[in-house]
């Protein structure tokens, strides 16, 4: 599924920073600051925003309803981001530890863990948590 042209404008970095930052800074037991600097860092990698992009999209699409355009929905998520501020922590399963280690991977931090998401089950965990955090993230958005 090729991702939205219109996605990127709607979620650039600092919006997938906003999105991101309560979850990344509990599960790192870092101040907000040093989250979103961190979370800045690793965002600068396009694989990691690309996959980021294709988890929202998903997500999106699963809950997209069958009169409801793309566009509409867009429109909608787009609107209900600028509305909010505060979002939730999302809580920690596996699958979602696996996605902020590779969020770490991608700040340059932990390459001791490198290892784990390199195989074939690692790299699906890291998949799966990329689409919790998009789910959760759009569940709470699109009411």
């Amino acid at each position: 599924m090729a991702t939205s042209p219109r996605l990127p404008h709607i979620l650039p970095t600092r919006e997938l920073v906003r999105l991101l930052l309560p979850t990344y800074a509990e599960a790192s037991s870092v101040d907000d600051t040093e989250a979103q600097d961190r979370l800045e860092t690793a965002l600068a990698s396009a694989d990691l925003r690309d996959d980021l992009y294709g988890a929202f999209e998903r997500s999106l699409a699963e809950q997209r309803g069958p009169r409801t355009s793309e566009d509409q929905q867009l429109d909608r998520f787009s609107q209900a981001l600028a509305k909010r501020h505060n979002f939730k922590v999302i809580p920690s399963t596996p699958a979602v530890s696996a996605a902020l280690v590779g969020i770490n991977l991608a700040a340059g931090l932990g390459e001791g863990l490198a290892a784990a998401l390199a195989t074939e089950k690692g790299r699906a965990l890291y998949q799966q948590g990329l689409s919790v955090l998009a789910r959760e993230l759009v569940k709470e958005l699109i009411k």
